[in-house]
């Protein structure tokens, strides 16, 4: 019997990341902003009673549940946009625990542009968590 291992994080680009971008490209005026971060939870199943991180089609619109949304420090330098995300500490109830398991990067209209997956981390009150995303972008022959 095949064995099935755990995955730990995933990252995808969304359809709409190339399309807005694209489009943008084009446009008299261009529109195309990374504008904000959800954290939340989503793209977790359990293998053999673990956590394992799924496949995240790249034409999903967000997370299973969110917990709070907020805007990332962005910057481009060497062909990469850098992302750096902040969950802020007091985001959650004191008391309680969400399970953060995905970010939603949106872009200004509302599109999911990107979502990156890991298997959960628990949060309280008094926890910050960081993630620093980045996006390769590639050159190409015209």
């Amino acid at each position: 019997m095949p064995q099935i291992s755990v995955v730990i994080d995933n990252a995808v680009l969304m359809d709409k990341f190339f399309t807005e971008r694209d489009l943008s490209s084009i446009a008299p005026v261009p529109f195309f902003t990374i504008a904000s971060v959800e954290w939340g939870y989503g793209f977790v199943e359990e293998i053999d009673g673990k956590p394992s991180v799924t496949n995240i089609p790249t034409d999903s619109k967000g997370l299973e549940s969110v917990l709070h949304e907020n805007t990332p420090d962005r910057s481009y330098v060497n062909n990469e946009i850098n992302m750096r995300c902040v969950l802020p500490a007091g985001v959650v109830e004191k008391g309680k625990v969400f399970n953060v398991s995905a970010l939603n990067i949106k872009d200004a209209k509302g599109n999911s542009i990107a979502i990156c997956a890991v298997i959960p981390i628990p949060v309280t009150s008094d926890r910050l968590l960081q993630f620093d995303v980045i996006i390769k972008v590639q050159g190409g022959a015209v």
